[in-house]
């Protein structure tokens, strides 16, 4: 829930997003969801879904999924960067011996 209230208020970034834990409870939330409910929000005996509580919860998903992957592409540029420097820096030294 609070991540959905996150969303909500656009407060969800790159750093927010690795300790939001909403993607891997993502089952629980929805099965949560419909045990807050009378169970037969429609008298017809079956199960009701609440489509607007599944799309918010969807929708923090796809954020906190899109910050986690722009995340990791940042990072392992960084680390090829860095890679590459210490590379470089090392046919720097053996040229001057």
């Amino acid at each position: 829930k609070n991540a959905i209230r996150l969303n909500a208020e656009n407060k969800i970034n790159s750093s927010s997003a690795w300790s939001l834990r909403l993607i891997e409870n993502l089952d629980e939330i929805i099965h949560e969801n419909n045990d807050e409910e009378d169970q037969d929000p429609n008298g017809d005996g079956g199960d009701g879904v609440n489509f607007t509580k599944a799309s918010c919860t969807l929708d923090a998903s796809v954020k906190i999924y899109s910050y986690r992957v722009d995340d990791v592409h940042l990072t392992s540029y960084k680390v090829l960067a860095n890679l590459h420097r210490n590379d470089a820096t090392n046919a720097a030294k053996k040229k001057k011996k």
